[in-house]
């Protein structure tokens, strides 16, 4: 069983982290809702770390040779 922390960390679809949660075909399987929540969470999660790196003098992220892409999206629905 994997848990919804490493899907988010390999950057795995909803659909794959439900699969992946499920220890066989008879266990329950979470919701799409259920793991948006929890991708928000650690999203967050990762910004105060970042915010925190930031206070203590870091600036950057990576390094000397190390290239970082960010990417900002906001999916949704209109209501």
């Amino acid at each position: 069983m994997v848990n919804s922390s490493s899907c988010y960390a390999h950057d795995m679809s909803y659909e794959d982290t439900q699969r992946a949660c499920c220890f066989n075909h008879q266990d329950t399987v979470i919701s799409s809702g259920t793991i948006a929540k929890y991708f928000t969470t650690f999203r967050e999660l990762l910004i105060e770390a970042l915010d925190r790196l930031n206070i203590n003098g870091w600036n950057m992220i990576g390094g000397p040779g190390r290239v970082v892409q960010v990417d900002e999206a906001l999916i949704g629905r209109r209501k």
